[in-house]
Order: structure tokens, then sequence, then C-alpha cells
């Protein structure tokens, strides 16, 4: 398995999130909601429509169990993260509803990621 290094600064990110919006923009909303919720990718798939538009939209939190440690954790969702969601929510982004930006996330990363 190669090893990963973080993308720490905005200079590092910013390199990547224009190579996925070459691809699309769903990619790079992909990369937006990971880089500003701090979820691994196995948590972020794991994000369901009741969560997302259950949202309080004043102070917007999911409360979930981490698929790695199977703790509970809340993850405080910051305006960038909150913005995607809604752009997905709105069908911008090439997606209708989350349930088209999950499997577009799936898919990329079975694409790009896991093999």
């Amino acid at each position: 398995m190669r090893e990963v290094e973080a993308a720490k600064t905005a200079q590092q990110r910013h390199p990547i999130e224009a190579h996925l919006s070459q691809r699309g923009q769903i990619y790079a909303g992909i990369w937006r909601v990971g880089v500003n919720t701090a979820l691994r990718i196995s948590d972020l798939l794991s994000l369901t429509m009741q969560q997302v538009r259950a949202l309080d939209p004043t102070q917007p939190a999911l409360r979930l169990t981490e698929q790695k440690t199977g703790k509970r954790r809340k993850i405080v969702i910051n305006q960038a993260a909150l913005a995607v969601v809604q752009q997905c929510e709105n069908g911008y982004l090439g997606c209708y509803g989350m349930s088209g930006f999950m499997r577009n996330t799936m898919s990329f990363v079975r694409e790009h990621i896991v093999s």
C-alpha cells in the first residue's frame, strides 16, 4: 500500500482541488466536504439524506459513529461544507440529492483511490 501524506496547507490543497474540478465539480465538492469536516472517507460515505436534511442551518452538526473506531462523534459542519451539501441538494455539482452525491463519491473512490 502506498503511503499518503496529508495536504495540510492551502498551498498543498489548491492543486488537488483544481485537479478534481477538472474531472467534475462533484469531485471537488466531495474533497471540500472531507477537508472541512475531517471525516474519513468511510464516514463520509455513510452519510444519509436523513442526516443531511436534519441539519439545523443555524448550528449544523452531525452525530455519527466513526466506522474505524466505533466512537460516537459530533461533527460541526462549517459554512464551506454546508455550501457544498446545499449545492448538491439543489442539483448543482452534477448530482441530485445526497444519494447522487454518495453514488458519485463511491464510484470515484473505487476508480481512483481503492484500486
